[in-house]
C-alpha cells in the first residue's frame, strides 16, 4: 500500500530488528566500556573542531570511517557504564550519610541492565545494592531511592576510581578488577600479547566516567597515546626508576594524610569526603619485567592493603615473581580463571586497532577546518562590533556626521570605502550636534527618516538605526508609520513588508508547506510522490506506510534506505559491513533479502522504473529517483546563499527559512543502540551545514534589522548544534543591534552554562566581542 506524499512513517520507538542468517557474534577485543569512554571523548574533540570550525569551512575527519571507529560505535555499552557509575556513587552517597566505610572489592560484574559487586568480605548490604544469600555478592537495585540523579551525581567523588575491565565471561558480561585492592597482576606470553592488553587497560582509564582522576604511567608501550588522548590521565616513560621513586614519595604522603586525618584506611577517607584529592590512584603498566630491586621496591608499596591506592601490572619475567596471586596468560583467545571473579577472555586492543584510533584521535584534535567550495558563498563572520566590509548585502545609507563626548568622526558606510567605527555606541551619540534622545517622540525625527528612506531604495530599520543613532524599536516604528504614509517608494515597501511577513511567518513556524515541498522539488527535479528519506531529525521515510513493512524491520529498511542514498554506490561488503553491528556483518542471503523487502516497499515511479533499482553482476549499491530532506536543504540553503550574494536579500531569507524549516531536530536524532553507526561522519557534516545556514540568515535578518526574526533562526540551529560559540555571537550581536541589553545577558548566561556542562572555556572570539560591547552595556544599564 502506497501512502500520499505528504505523510511519513517511521519505525516505533523501541522496536528492535532481528535479522536471520547473520554471522555469529564477533569479538572486538576491547570491552563496551572502553568503546563508549573512547567514543564520549571522540565525540568531544568533535564538538571542540565544530566549535572553532570557520563559516563555509568543515572539520577535519577521516576519508572514510575507519573499522575500529565502526566496531567502537557497534559494540559501545553507554548505559553500562551510565549504570555503574550512578551505583557505585548513590552506594559512597548512602554509606557517608550513615557514617558507614566502603566495602573492599575484588572487582564487578556489569552488564546494560545490572551491576553486581564482588566483596572481599560478606557485608549485609547498603542501599541501593542488595545481596544474596552468602553475603558476598551485592546486586544493584535499579528501583531504588538511594540512586542518586544525574544533577546530583557530580557531586559524590569517585568510590572506586581504580575498577577497570578484565575482560568478559562467557555471557559477555563485563568483569571488572578493583586494581588498588589487587595490588599487582602479572601478564604471561609475548610481549607483543602484553602489550595489548595492557594498552586495552590504559584507554579504559584514560576515559572511564567512574574515576574522576586517575594517574596511569605506561612503561615502554604506547608512547603517543597520552598526547593523542589529551585527558591528563597517562603519562609515558622508557624505565621504571623514576616512577618507583614517584610511588614511594606518593605511599608516604597517602600516610601522611590519614594518619592527620585520623582514617584507617583509603575507603573510609573517600567515604567520609577527607581530602577528595589525595586519593587519586597511581596505577603502573609496564610491557618489561621488573628486576629483582624493582620487585623488592614495588612488593613494599602495593602491600599495604586499605592505606594503599597503588597498583600495576606488569609483563612477567626474571626470577623474583611480583606479589599478588594472579598472573594471566595474555595469549589471544584464551580463556583465563580468576578466582574469585571466574573464567574470563582479556580485553586488548591489536596493533591495527590501536593505530587507527591514533589515527582518528589525532585528525579529532586537529581543530584547523579545511574551506568547502560547495558552500563558499557563506558569509564569514562580522567584525566584533561593526560590519565587515566583506558582507555583500550591507545596507548604504548616506554620510553622516556624529559627535560623540570625546570627539565627531565621520561615519561612512565602509562600502564606499570609508571605515566604520569599532566601538559606536547607539546609547551616547548626537546627530548634527544636536542631543537625541533615545525614547523621543517619534515625530521628531519623522521628516528627516522620510529623507533617508527616500534616497535610500534599500532602507529599512536597520538603515534608520544607523543613519538616526536610535534604538532599534524606535527605528522599527518610523519605518512602519512610512509605509502608512506612503513616503516610501512603491517597490521598497512592498519588499519591506513581504520581507517583515516572510520573517513573521518563519517565526511562527508557519512556512507554506506547499512552496516548500513543490519549489524544492522543482529544484531538485524530482517526482514528488517518489518516496522521502528523512534523516534531518527522527529517521522517517515520507510517502510509504511502515505498515507494510513486517515488524522487525521498520527500523533495519529505513536505515538501509538512509545508507544507500547518502553513501551512494557502495559495494555489496560495505553494505553488508555497515548495517550488520555488532553480530558482524551480513550473509550475502541477509543481504539479498533485506534489498528485496526495501524494493518491494519502495515500489515504482510513475514510468515504472524502480526506486531501488536490482543488482546485476558487480554493480554497486544505490537507489533511483528517490527524495531526501538534507538534498532539499542543501538546494534551498545554496540558492538562498547565491541571493544573497547578488544583494536580494528577500529571496535569500525566503530560501534560507526554508532550508532550516525542513531541520526537525539533530541529524539521525532516536537512533537506538548499534544503529546508523555509519552516519557519525555524515552527521558532522550535517551539523557544520546546517549551522552555516543559520549563520547566514541570521547575519542577513540582522542586517536587515529584524532581530525576532534572527533571535528564531539562531535558537532552532542551537537546538542541532548547542555549543556553537559562533551562533551565540550571532545572537548576541542581533540583541546588541536591537537595543536589547537583557538579551545579552541571558545569552551568554546560556551560553556560560552549556560550557560548564561541556566543561569547555569561552573562546576567545565570543571574549572578545563581549569586551568591546561592555562599555554599551554599561551605559544603557546606567541610563
Amino acid at each position: 500500500m502506497q501512502v500520499p506524499s505528504g505523510a511519513t512513517s517511521a519505525a516505533p520507538q523501541g522496536a528492535e530488528d532481528a535479522d536471520e542468517g547473520v554471522s555469529a557474534p564477533t569479538i572486538a577485543g576491547y570491552s563496551a566500556l572502553t568503546a563508549a569512554g573512547l567514543l564520549s571523548l571522540l565525540a568531544l574533540k568533535r564538538i571542540t573542531q565544530q566549535r572553532r570550525r570557520r563559516p563555509g569551512h568543515r572539520i577535519r575527519l577521516p576519508e572514510a570511517m575507519s573499522d575500529t571507529e565502526m566496531d567502537l560505535r557497534a559494540y559501545e555499552e553507554p548505559a553500562s557504564v551510565q549504570l555503574l557509575d550512578t551505583a557505585v556513587r548513590s552506594l559512597s552517597a548512602r554509606l557517608g550519610e550513615t557514617g558507614g566505610v566502603l566495602p573492599a572489592l575484588h572487582g564487578a560484574r556489569v552488564t546494560g541492565t545490572a551491576v553486581e559487586l564482588l566483596l572481599a568480605e560478606p557485608a549485609d548490604p547498603i542501599p541501593p545494592f542488595a545481596a544474596d544469600t552468602g553475603r558476598q555478592v551485592w546486586n544493584l537495585d535499579r528501583t531504588s531511592d538511594a540512586l542518586l540523579t544525574s544533577e546530583t551525581l557530580s557531586d559524590i567523588p569517585a568510590p572506586y576510581p581504580s575498577l577497570v575491565t578484565l575482560g568478559v565471561d562467557a555471557d559477555f558480561n563485563h568483569i571488572l578488577i578493583d586494581l588498588e585492592a589487587a595490588g599487582a597482576i602479572t601478564l604471561t606470553g609475548e610481549r607483543g600479547h602484553i602489550c595489548e592488553v595492557l594498552t586495552g587497560l590504559a584507554l579504559e582509564m584514560a576515559t572511564c566516567p567512574w574515576a574522576d582522576h586517575i594517574q596511569v604511567t605506561c612503561v615502554a608501550f604506547a608512547e603517543e597515546l597520552p598526547h593523542v588522548l589529551g585527558t591528563g590521565r597517562l603519562r609515558y616513560v622508557s624505565d621504571l626508576d623514576q616512577v618507583l621513586v614517584d610511588f614511594e614519595a606518593r605511599a608516604r604522603e597517602v600516610a601522611d594524610v590519614l594518619a592527620d586525618a585520623d582514617v584507617e584506611s583509603v575507603r573510609q577517607a573517600r567515604t567520609d569526603h577527607v581530602a577528595d584529592d589525595a586519593w587519586t590512584p597511581q596505577i603502573i603498566l609496564s610491557s618489561t619485567p621488573f628486576t629483582p630491586d624493582e620487585v623488592a621496591r614495588l612488593s613494599a608499596l602495593v602491600t599495604g592493603g586499605a592505606s594503599s591506592n597503588l597498583a600495576a601490572v606488569v609483563a612477567a619475567g626474571g626470577d623474583s615473581p611480583l606479589p599478588g596471586r594472579w598472573r594471566l596468560d595474555a595469549t589471544p583467545d584464551q580463556t583465563v580463571h580468576v578466582e574469585p571473579l571466574g573464567s574470563l577472555t582479556l580485553q586488548r586492543v591489536t596493533a591495527d586497532q590501536f593505530h587507527q584510533l591514533l589515527d582518528d584521535l589525532a585528525t579529532a584534535s586537529d581543530d584547523n577546518s579545511v574551506p568547502d567550495p560547495a558552500w563558499r558563498d557563506v558569509p564569514p563572520e562580522p567584525d566584533p562590533v561593526g560590519w565587515s566590509a566583506e558582507t555583500p548585502t550591507r545596507p548604504n545609507p548616506p554620510p553622516f556626521s556624529v559627535q560623540s563626548s570625546d570627539a565627531t568622526q565621520d561615519v561612512t558606510d565602509a562600502a564606499h570605502g570609508a571605515s566604520v567605527s569599532e566601538s559606536i555606541d547607539t546609547g551616547d551619540l548626537r546627530v548634527a550636534g544636536e542631543p537625541l534622545a533615545p525614547g523621543g517622540p517619534d515625530s521628531d525625527l519623522i521628516d528627516v527618516a522620510a529623507e533617508i528612506v527616500m534616497s535610500t531604495p534599500s532602507a529599512d530599520a536597520f538603515t534608520l538605526q544607523r543613519g538616526l543613532r536610535i534604538p532599534y524599536a524606535q527605528a522599527a516604528r518610523l519605518i512602519a508609520e512610512l509605509e502608512t504614509r506612503s513616503h516610501i517608494p512603491g517597490s521598497t515597501a512592498g519588499h519591506v513588508d513581504e520581507a517583515r511577513k516572510d520573517s513573521s511567518a518563519a517565526a511562527a513556524g508557519t512556512t507554506s508547506p506547499a512552496w516548500d515541498r513543490e519549489d524544492a522539488a522543482d529544484l531538485l527535479h524530482l517526482d514528488p510522490d517518489a518516496p522521502e528519506i528523512r534523516v534531518l531529525g527522527r529517521v522517517e521515510i515520507a510517502g510509504r506506510d511502515v505498515n507494510d513493512v513486517e515488524v522487525g524491520k521498520r527500523n533495519l529498511l529505513p536505515e538501509l534506505a538512509a545508507f544507500l542514498h547518502l553513501k551512494s554506490g557502495c559495494s555489496a561488503e560495505e553494505v553488508s559491513r555497515a548495517l550488520g553491528g555488532p553480530r558482524g556483518p551480513w550473509s550475502q542471503s541477509t543481504r539479498a533479502s533485506n534489498m528485496s523487502r526495501l524494493r518491494t516497499w519502495f515500489g515504482r515511479d510513475s514510468q515504472g522504473r524502480l526506486y531501488v533499482p536490482t543488482q546485476t553482476q558487480g554493480r554497486l549499491y544505490t537507489l533511483s529517483g528517490v527524495r531526501c530532506d538534507w538534498d532539499r536543504f542543501q538546494a534551498l540553503g545554496r540558492r538562498g546563499l547565491a541571493h544573497r550574494v547578488a544583494g536580494d536579500r528577500l529571496r535569500a531569507v525566503k530560501d534560507l527559512q526554508a532550508a532550516l524549516s525542513i531541520v526537525r531536530g539533530q541529524p539521525f536524532a532516536g537512533s537506538g543502540p548499534s544503529s546508523y553507526v555509519w552516519a557519525e561522519h555524515v552527521k558532522q557534516l550535517m551539523i557544520s551545514v546546517i549551522v552555516d545556514v543559520t549563520h547566514a540568515l541570521a547575519v542577513t535578518l540582522t542586517e536587515t534589522g529584524n532581530a525576532p526574526a534572527a533571535r528564531t533562526a539562531i535558537a532552532k540551529g542551537l537546538e542541532i548544534e548547542p555549543g556553537s560559540e559562533l551562533l551565540f555571537r550571532d545572537l548576541i550581536r542581533a540583541e546588541h543591534r536591537a537595543g536589547n541589553m537583557a538579551g545579552i545577558d541571558e545569552a551568554v548566561e546560556r551560553l556560560i552554562l552549556i560550557l560548564y556542562e561541556l566543561e569547555l572555556e569561552m573562546e576567545p572570539e565570543t571574549a572578545q566581542l563581549l569586551e568591546q560591547l561592555r562599555p554599551a552595556r554599561r551605559r544603557v544599564g546606567s541610563g
